[in-house]
């Protein structure tokens, strides 16, 4: 059996692999989960931050995971060529040797194949570890470790809520995160990749947190977590975009290769503008926050209601401009998808924080 020879990655490099600016999509969600929780009670006595807490942890914590099995997934199958971390110093990358088999690309993804590409064309997304070199079974390690962290926080808000249907929730996550790029199914490869991310980022980390803490999912949830699930569909095609000529060389289908970079972009806006309908309309309709009522109230001096949702309203049509201003174009400039990907992560958590100034404007409603 051969050798092979890997490296050890540094602390920052894991961390960085762990794509921290990502994260801001599952803090956003998990986030906004909890204030429109806040807006349909005014129990928040016992357990309900702990539980809160709890939540946005698991959120956390199962992205995590999943953005280092995509990291395992991917660079088993030599689909993150090129992707490699610039080396810190020789001490940070200790060369280790191994008597296990390298993990073999899949025929489709051979070194001549990704030699088409232009170097800084290979490089454009985030440096990955197995595509530096690291060990894959540490990869895939760190995210199982990631994942039963998950599964015990996840369990702990079970327990501490009584409601069962978490763990059907907390379930169905874990194979989306596992399905979207691991055998059999690799639904990211086959143009799901969207409808996983809003069903995650959406649904369950919004309506799954609002039911952890108060056991439904109410309309204005709902819109909430249409937000938040659209916004990070089109983070997911400023990806998508950037890696659409490597993809399809690849044979990996995504939306993006279905319908090209002209197609890919007007979709990514249109979710944006959808996004920032499912925002704006609890803005206008939420009790005690929307311009159109209890004027008096929002008038007089002594309130903060009318600032709150002056600045609820304005964040609320940011989507609009971003999709007018956000066009991912390597024609232009390289620095183009850093500028589209940041961009669009900030929005949803400025998304999240209109949300929380709805809970802050507003007395208890559940519609």
């Amino acid at each position: 059996m051969s050798s092979t020879e890997y490296t050890s990655a540094s602390f920052s490099q894991w961390v960085q692999a762990g794509r921290p600016l990502t994260l801001l999509l599952g803090l956003s969600s998990s986030v906004t989960g909890v204030a429109v929780a806040w807006m349909a009670t005014t129990d928040h006595s016992g357990n309900w931050y702990t539980v809160a807490l709890l939540c946005i942890l698991t959120t956390l914590l199962l992205q995590i995971g999943a953005n280092y099995i995509d990291d395992y997934a991917d660079g088993v199958r030599g689909l993150d060529s090129g992707r490699s971390f610039a080396p810190e110093s020789a001490s940070s990358h200790e060369v280790t040797r191994s008597s296990e088999p390298a993990a073999s690309a899949e025929p489709v993804a051979s070194q001549e194949l990704a030699e088409v590409f232009e170097p800084h064309e290979r490089a454009l997304g985030p440096a990955r570890l197995v595509a530096s070199g690291v060990n894959p079974r540490s990869v895939l390690a760190a995210a199982l470790v990631c994942f039963a962290l998950a599964c015990a926080t996840g369990i702990a808000a079970t327990v501490l809520t009584g409601r069962w249907k978490l763990l059907l929730i907390g379930a169905a996550c874990l194979f989306a995160a596992w399905s979207y790029v691991c055998k059999p199914l690799r639904l990211g490869s086959h143009a799901l990749g969207e409808v996983l991310v809003f069903a995650v980022f959406g649904i369950a980390a919004v309506c799954g947190t609002q039911y952890a803490l108060v056991g439904f999912a109410s309309a204005i949830g709902w819109f909430a977590a249409a937000s938040m699930g659209f916004t990070a569909v089109a983070v997911l095609l400023v990806n998508n975009t950037r890696d659409l000529r490597i993809d399809k060389a690849h044979g990996k289908v995504t939306l993006s290769v279905l319908t090209g970079h002209i197609g890919s972009v007007a979709i990514m806006r249109f979710a944006l503008i959808l996004a920032g309908i499912a925002t704006l309309v609890p803005a206008v309709w939420t009790r005690g926050s929307s311009l159109f009522v209890n004027i008096n109230l929002m008038l007089n001096s002594g309130s903060p209601a009318f600032v709150v949702n002056i600045v609820a309203l304005v964040l609320a049509v940011c989507p609009f401009f971003l999709a007018l201003l956000n066009p991912v174009s390597f024609e232009r400039a390289l620095s183009d998808y850093q500028r589209s990907f940041t961009l669009t992560c900030i929005l949803d958590l400025a998304l999240a924080l209109d949300f929380i100034l709805m809970a802050v404007a507003v007395t208890p409603i559940v519609y």
